[in-house]
C-alpha cells in the first residue's frame, strides 16, 4: 500500500515501490509513500508520543480514560479538616469549563493550592474511532500530550513536527469500533441479520443444488446458445415434456458441429422436482398494544416472518435480543459501575463539644477554688469534671461520624452468552418440472 504525499502527476513509468513502510518513492512529480505490506487498517496502531514518526505510518487513536476535576477533589472535601489529593502523572480529567487536560507533573491538587501541572489538551478527544495517516515525518508530541486530533475526513492534526492526515472512520459490525466493542449482542442487530440471511442464502444454495435431480439436455440453434453460461436459466417448451414446458439451470453447454456440419448448441438442464409455493412475509402479532396505537419503534411483535432479500422460497423469524449480562461494557463509564455514591453528613456537634468543654474547665476550677468538706464531695466534682472532658470534639465526632457511602456494581459473574434457535420455514422449491402432469405418449 501506497500514500500519495503530496498533489501532483503520476510519471509514464511504473515505478519500483517498496513494502517498507515510510520509505519513498518519486513517481513524476508524486512523492509515494509506503505505508507497508499489511492493508490499512490492519497495520494501524495507537498514538504514540515522543517518537520519530516515518511518512505512511496508520494510527487509530484510542480515547483515553478520563474523570472530572470536580471527582478528584472529592476525596480532600470529604476529610477533616480539607486535605489535599495527590495526582499522578498521566492522569486525563475534563476541566470545570468542558477543557480537557492531563498531569504532566505529579503533586497535589486541593485547598491550599495546586503543586501538580496539567496541560491543556483541548475541548476534545480522539473518538477512537478514525484512523490517520502521516503524511510529514517527524517527532510527535511530549508523553501524555495527545494532539488535538480533527476528525473530519482528510482534515491535517499537527502533532509537534508530525502531520496526520485524516483518512476515514473504521466501525465494526458487532456495534463500536475497533479496540472498542461494546455491543451486547449481534444478531439480534440489522447487521447480525445481514449475516444469518448471508449464511441462511448458502445452505439454500447448496439444498437447491441438490433439488435440481432431473436433467434435460436439447440442442438450439449457434447463434442462439452462443452467450447461454451455467450463470443463466433456461425455459424450455417442448410438448414431450410433462406439463409442456421445464425450466431449469444451465448445467453444461457444448458448442459443436453435427454430422450434417450444422453448428449447434448442445444444453443441459438441470430442473428441480418441487410444487413451486412461495413464503410469504409476515410482520406479526404486536405484544404490547394493538397495531398502529404506537409506532414500530416502541412495539414489539412476535411470529414474523422475514423472507431473504430478493428470493421467495425462504423465511425466518429475526431474533429478539433479552439481555443475558450485567449490562456494562468497555471502557465502562461512572453511570454503568456506581449503584451507590452519597455523602453521609453527621450532627454537628462542634458547639457541643465546646459548650463540655467550657463546663468541664468551670467545674474543675469550682472544685479547686471552693474546696469540700467531704472527701466524697471531692470525688464527685472530680467526676463531674472528668464526664464533661469526655464529651471532646475527637469522642463526639466517633459517635456522631460524617461518611461517604460508595457501592460498585458487582463484576464477579459471567461469562455471559446467548444461543439464538433461528426459526426457519421449509425451504420450497421451485416447480421446474411439473411431475403432477400426465405424460404425454
Amino acid at each position: 500500500m501506497q500514500i500519495a504525499t503530496n498533489n501532483g502527476t503520476a510519471g509514464t513509468v511504473h515505478p519500483n515501490f517498496s513494502d517498507i513502510p515510510g520509505f519513498t518513492t518519486s513517481d513524476g512529480s508524486v512523492l509515494w509513500s509506503s505505508m507497508g505490506a499489511s492493508e490499512p487498517p490492519d497495520n494501524a496502531i495507537d498514538w504514540y508520543a515522543a517518537s520519530q514518526i516515518n511518512l505512511g505510518q496508520m494510527i487509530l487513536p484510542k480515547r483515553p480514560f478520563y474523570v472530572q476535576y470536580s471527582t478528584l477533589l472529592l476525596a480532600g472535601k470529604h476529610t477533616f479538616p480539607p486535605s489535599a489529593v495527590p495526582i499522578a502523572e498521566g492522569t486525563y480529567a475534563q476541566m470545570p469549563n468542558g477543557s480537557f487536560a492531563v498531569c504532566t507533573l505529579s503533586g497535589s491538587i486541593g485547598p491550599s493550592g495546586t503543586s501538580a501541572v496539567f496541560t491543556n489538551l483541548g475541548n476534545s478527544l480522539p473518538s477512537g474511532k478514525t484512523y490517520y495517516v502521516c503524511t510529514q515525518a517527524g517527532v510527535s508530541n511530549p508523553k501524555w500530550v495527545i494532539p488535538p486530533f480533527n476528525e473530519t475526513l482528510h482534515s491535517v492534526t499537527t502533532d509537534n513536527m508530525v502531520k496526520w492526515t485524516c483518512v476515514g472512520t473504521g466501525e465494526i459490525p458487532v456495534g463500536g469500533y475497533p479496540g472498542d466493542s461494546w455491543s451486547p449482542t449481534y444478531f439480534a442487530t440489522d447487521r447480525g441479520r445481514q449475516s444469518l440471511e448471508y449464511l441462511a442464502a448458502l445452505v439454500r444454495a447448496k439444498l437447491l443444488y441438490r433439488a435440481r435431480c432431473i436433467e434435460i439436455s436439447f440442442e438450439c440453434e449457434y447463434r442462439r446458445g452462443v452467450n447461454l453460461t451455467p450463470r443463466k436459466t433456461v425455459t424450455l417448451h417442448d410438448p414431450r415434456i410433462t406439463g409442456g414446458i421445464a425450466v431449469g439451470k444451465i448445467k453444461s453447454t457444448e458448442l459443436a458441429v453435427n454430422d450434417s456440419g450444422i453448428a449447434v448448441c448442445r444444453v443441459t438442464l438441470a430442473c428441480c422436482a418441487g410444487l413451486g409455493d412461495a413464503v410469504d412475509e409476515h410482520p406479526g402479532d404486536p405484544m404490547y398494544v394493538s397495531s398502529g396505537y404506537i409506532s414500530d419503534g416502541y412495539q414489539a411483535h412476535e411470529n414474523v416472518t422475514v423472507v431473504l432479500p430478493t428470493t421467495t422460497d425462504l423465511g425466518y423469524a429475526p431474533p429478539v435480543y433479552t439481555s443475558t449480562d450485567d449490562g456494562i461494557t468497555f471502557p465502562a463509564t461512572r453511570e454503568m459501575i456506581v449503584v451507590t455514591d452519597k455523602f453521609h453528613r453527621g450532627r454537628d456537634v462542634s458547639y457541643e463539644a465546646l459548650d463540655s468543654m467550657s463546663a468541664a474547665m468551670i467545674a474543675s476550677r469550682r472544685r479547686l477554688e471552693g474546696g469540700e468538706a467531704s472527701q466524697e464531695g471531692a470525688y464527685q466534682r472530680q467526676r463531674e469534671a472528668s464526664l464533661l472532658a469526655a464529651n471532646s470534639l475527637p469522642t463526639l465526632l466517633a459517635a456522631n461520624p460524617s461518611w461517604q457511602e460508595f457501592q460498585l456494581k458487582p463484576m464477579s459473574t459471567g461469562p455471559f452468552h446467548k444461543v439464538y434457535n433461528i426459526k426457519f420455514t421449509n425451504l420450497t422449491i421451485p416447480m421446474g418440472v411439473d411431475l403432477q402432469s400426465s405424460v404425454i405418449t
